[in-house]
C-alpha cells in the first residue's frame, strides 16, 4: 500500500508540473518550471494527507515499541559514552606531579622552597594543585590541569606562573580564556584548599 501511495504522490507531482509548464502563461521557463515543482509538491502533499489512510492499532502499537526502542537505544548509548569519559579520566600519574614539582623547585617559587603539588579528579578533568609550605602557613594553591603530558594553567596565581617563571617550560602551558563551561576555578580551589 504505501508503495502505491508512493507512486501515487510522483504521478500527481509530475502531472502538476507539467500542467504549470505547459499553461505558465508569461512566466519564463526556468520559473515555470520552478513553479511546477512547487505547486506539484503542495498539491501531492494535500491528496495524500486527504487519502492516506489511518494507521491500524496494530501498526500504532509497532511503531510506539520502535519509538521506545530507538530512546533506550539513545540512553543506553549515552549512559555508555559517559561511563568511557569518566573511566578514561585518571590521576596524573606520581612522575607528573614530580615534574611539576621539580619545576616549582628548580625556579624557587616559594621562599623556603618548600613545596607540595597533589593530584585530584574533579568532574572528567585531571588537575594538579601546588601550594608553599613555610613558617608562615599555607600559599593558595596553584592550580593546573594536567591534559596530555602537560601543564595548563587553571586559577589565576597558576596563569601568572605560566606567563612568567614557567614559560620557557614546554610541560607548561597557559590556559586560553575563557575556560571551557565545566571548569569551575572557585570549586576547583577550594578541593584542593581543604586538604
Amino acid at each position: 500500500m504505501e508503495g502505491m501511495l508512493l507512486v501515487l504522490s510522483l504521478v500527481i507531482w509530475a502531472v502538476v508540473w507539467f500542467l504549470v509548464v505547459r499553461k505558465r502563461g508569461k512566466l519564463s521557463l526556468v520559473a515555470g518550471n520552478l513553479v511546477g515543482a512547487i505547486v506539484g509538491i503542495i498539491v501531492a502533499t494535500v491528496v495524500l494527507a486527504v487519502i492516506a489512510p489511518e494507521p491500524t492499532e496494530e501498526q500504532k502499537q509497532a511503531q510506539a515499541t520502535i519509538d521506545r526502542d530507538r530512546a533506550y537505544a539513545k540512553e543506553q548509548a549515552l549512559a555508555t559514552k559517559r561511563a568511557i569519559e569518566n573511566a578514561a579520566v585518571k590521576e596524573a600519574p606520581d612522575t607528573a606531579v614530580d615534574q611539576i614539582t621539580s619545576l616549582y623547585l628548580k625556579h624557587k617559587v616559594y621562599a623556603d622552597n618548600s613545596v607540595l603539588c597533589r593530584p585530584k579528579v574533579i568532574g572528567n578533568r585531571s588537575f594538579v594543585g601546588c601550594v608553599g609550605q613555610g613558617a608562615a602557613g599555607t600559599s593558595a594553591p596553584q592550580v593546573w590541569e594536567y591534559v596530555a603530558g602537560k601543564f595548563k594553567s587553571i586559577n589565576g596565581p597558576a596563569s601568572s606562573k605560566a606567563s612568567t617563571t614557567f614559560s620557557n617550560e614546554s610541560l607548561v602551558e597557559e590556559s586560553a580564556l575563557p575556560l571551557p563551561d565545566d571548569i569551575d576555578v572557585s570549586a576547583i580551589v577550594e578541593q584542593f584548599s581543604k586538604s
